[in-house]
């Protein structure tokens, strides 16, 4: 990267920058040889630099200052100067050429880019002097661009070779592409009101991607993309200042008539006439009478020979002279005998016949253009909103009504036969309100509805309702067209649709991101030329397009996974400091295992058409399927994932571009080794305790009974020596009862023995005191027994 103080390289795994060169002043030329030599252009010197040496050498050119440098793909360095010469570097030496020696002076003679080609030529860009080419074998010059119309001279600024061999050139008068093959130069300018123009005609450099799309920065109006996909369909708008301007938005009637012209009638500005021939587009003011159509709101276009009718809403039918566009007559006019029970022509139809079908809010007709008069049919019909008429081979009028649902009528025997009943076992109510009924080549009978999607009456009457299954980008089906390989074109509420009823598949969808005006058609807007060409109308404007130009894109964007966020954190995953793609290996707490993984298929045609597909594997190995470019995950359990996700081509194949990402989840800390480890300690501790208490406790429960056992033997031996006392006791109290008595027999008499007194009362008393005293034993006893 040359910037004002050096030259830089530049990182892009890490984002970053490094010095390699410093240099005097701004760097506005660099260049790399087929050696790895740096050439630049700085402070108007010419230096070359080795990066392996850290080595400048300084060239100094004849008379003149380098302006620009370019390598040739054989090697040739070439170097371009201030006064329109061409300095070829050979053998240490340079060998000029005057790019202005057969051409007319021009000051300056600045040579501000070379671009080496694939054919062995330079483009030259000179300041306000156009685009030189110069032969590198010839070494002659050939002017390619010298000057505009209008202008003061062409300034180009830079060059791009695309694949099919032409050269784009950015200039301050816009963008030229040049083809080389026939010589010719296609403009690409800025048209005031058009959005899909260039924003800025001053555009300074071009960049061609690995998609094939063109990217132009201009001076002041940012950066243009532009893709050849895009260019499949050519628009008509209103905003446009190009010759592809119409006078409304929205298109409702596409008609051709037998001049080649295709007339568009608008709900918001009236009628409009494309010329095929010349591509010009011719509006009908209300502003001139004998031109002015009753009312700007046009439903109903029908040519008949040199005549166009006209159907407006609540205003009649206008009958219009095609060569001289003029309106010629009205109807329902005063002097109608029969009057139409609305003024509302929302569709006209002739069919093979040449009958004259016109359908209006309430009921349908027939219409003479000789006598101008309209004739009711199908009484059955007369309160029903007409909303499309077709005819299949057989003969059969079909028709489709808003809310009544959906008819056949046979012109030979007038019988009408309604569909009602068939399309309501589809249990939908929006299946009564048709808005397009189409028959393909195969004579299967395609129904258009508004809410009900897409259905096809198979020839055993036998229906099939395609739109939910098929995943079409709308429930409301506008139009149905046919292709030369008999694929279908729908146009819906969310896009077109290119459909293969063989395989009922979707083979692509394309809005506004493939270059519509509006993913929003508009009702029964739509015409196929004899060439292929389809027409359809739209809230916007009208697109047409060549099914035929439409190609196949098997490119695969690359997919990267750019982020995850839990919360409202988003997660760095790059903590080696690496800017993108990013660590493909990731660790979570769990905190964070409720979480959402961001990623990008990196295409610019048209990224909100991506379909994707994931996988947490570990989790579930299933695909699961999205067009959001990001995947949630709620409560995920502890463990090692793998995530994976990938991008389908522009034709829905997934082919194996799969970006992955390893994410660990770490258990919380209650769920963690170490707090397991900590349980177990725990639970031995416990156990421990445990058995360190039932042991206790059984000891304890010994020790007790040895104790009641002592106890109970000592208890018995005092018993014994208790009831062996008190046996003593009886023993002795019985005799010295039987002593006690005879003595106080005797102390009665003793006063008359006084000698042996005194010692009778001494008998006595410690007769008294033996019985007190067994007395107490046996008291004793008893006490002792009943403490026990």
């Amino acid at each position: 990267v040359g910037t004002r103080i050096g030259i830089f390289r530049y990182y892009p795994i890490k984002e970053k920058f490094r010095l390699v060169c410093g240099t005097e002043g701004e760097v506005t030329s660099i260049h790399k040889d087929a050696t790895g030599m740096l050439w630049f252009i700085s402070a108007n010197t010419l230096t070359r630099f080795s990066e392996t040496q850290n080595e400048k050498t300084r060239f100094t050119l004849k008379e003149t200052s380098p302006t620009c440098i370019c390598s040739t793909p054989k090697g040739e360095m070439y170097i371009g100067t201030s006064d329109g010469l061409i300095a070829e570097y050979k053998g240490g030496s340079f060998v000029y050429f005057n790019l202005f020696k057969n051409s007319k002076e021009s000051a300056p003679k600045w040579i501000e880019r070379l671009y080496p080609t694939t054919n062995n030529k330079i483009m030259v860009g000179l300041a306000n002097y156009g685009i030189k080419s110069f032969d590198c074998i010839k070494k002659s010059y050939e002017d390619v661009i010298i000057d505009e119309k209008n202008t003061k001279g062409i300034y180009a600024r830079d060059f791009l070779q695309v694949s099919n061999g032409k050269i784009w050139i950015a200039t301050e008068s816009g963008i030229f592409v040049h083809d080389n093959a026939n010589g010719t130069n296609t403009k690409v300018s800025n048209e005031k009101g058009n959005g899909y123009s260039l924003s800025d005609n001053a555009v300074y450099t071009l960049c061609l991607d690995k998609e094939g799309g063109i990217w132009a920065g201009t001076y002041s109006g940012g950066i243009n993309y532009f893709n050849p996909k895009y260019s499949l369909f050519t628009k008509y708008f209103p905003q446009s200042s190009s010759k592809n301007r119409i006078s409304g938005n929205v298109v409702r009637e596409i008609c051709p008539d037998k001049f080649g012209n295709i007339w568009i009638g608008t709900e918001d500005a009236g009628l409009n006439k494309l010329e095929l021939k010349n591509n010009s587009i011719t509006t009908f003011s209300s502003s001139i009478k004998e031109y002015a159509v009753s009312y700007p709101n046009i439903h109903g276009l029908l040519a008949i020979g040199k005549k166009l009718l006209i159907g407006t809403f609540e205003h009649g039918l206008d009958i219009m002279d095609i060569p001289s566009g003029v309106i010629e007559k009205h109807f329902p006019n005063s002097g109608s005998k029969n009057k139409l029970r609305s003024q509302f022509i929302v569709t006209l139809f002739q069919s093979k016949d040449s009958t004259i079908y016109v359908g209006t809010r309430s009921g349908l007709y027939n219409f003479s253009l000789e006598t101008g008069e309209f004739t009711s049919i199908c009484p059955l019909l007369q309160n029903s909103f007409i909303h499309t008429l077709t005819e299949d081979v057989n003969g059969k009028i079909w028709i489709g009504t808003m809310g009544n649902g959906l008819f056949t009528y046979n012109p030979k025997n007038k019988t009408i036969f309604s569909l009602s009943k068939n399309l309501s076992s589809l249990k939908n109510p929006g299946t009564q309100w048709i808005t397009t009924v189409f028959q393909s080549k195969d004579r299967s009978v395609w129904i258009g509805t508004e809410g009900c999607g897409l259905i096809k009456q198979n020839s055993n009457n036998s229906l099939e309702s395609y739109s939910i299954n098929e995943d079409f980008p709308g429930a409301t089906i506008y139009k149905i067209l046919e292709d030369d390989l008999q694929n279908l074109w729908i146009t819906t509420s969310g896009g077109l649709v290119h459909f293969n009823p063989k395989e009922k598949k979707i083979l692509g969808i394309y809005t506004t991101s493939n270059g519509l005006l509006s993913n929003q058609f508009n009702y029964n807007s739509g015409y196929k030329g004899n060439n292929g060409t389809m027409y359809f109308g739209s809230v916007k404007g009208m697109v047409s397009f060549n099914p035929k130009e439409v190609q196949n894109d098997n490119f695969v964007p690359p997919i990267y996974i750019s982020g995850i966020t839990t919360g409202r954190t988003k997660i760095q995953l790059s903590p080696s400091q690496k800017a993108f793609p990013f660590d493909p290996n990731v660790k979570l707490n769990s905190e964070e295992s409720t979480f959402s993984i961001e990623f990008a298929a990196l295409s610019f045609v048209s990224p909100e058409m991506m379909h994707y597909r994931y996988r947490m594997k570990g989790l579930n190995d299933k695909w699961i399927y999205t067009s959001l470019p990001k995947a949630f995950f709620t409560s995920l359990p502890k463990g090692t994932y793998e995530f994976e996700v990938e991008v389908a081509s522009e034709n829905g194949k997934w082919i194996g571009n799969v970006s992955h990402l390893n994410v660990k989840v770490f258990p919380p800390f209650w769920q963690s080794n170490f707090a397991y480890t900590i349980y177990v300690l725990l639970m031995l501790t416990l156990i421990f305790f445990i058995i360190r208490s039932y042991r206790t406790v059984k000891l304890e429960r010994i020790r007790r009974i040895a104790e009641h056992e002592n106890f109970e033997r000592e208890k018995e031996s005092y018993h014994n020596k208790l009831s062996f006392l008190t046996s003593i006791a009886h023993e002795i109290r019985t005799p010295l009862t039987l002593i006690k008595a005879p003595l106080e027999k005797i102390l009665k008499q003793v006063d008359e023995l006084p000698n042996i007194q005194k010692y009778l009362f001494t008998m006595q008393r410690n007769t008294d005191r033996m019985i007190t005293l067994s007395e107490e034993l046996l008291d004793f006893r008893k006490t002792e027994i009943e403490a026990y």
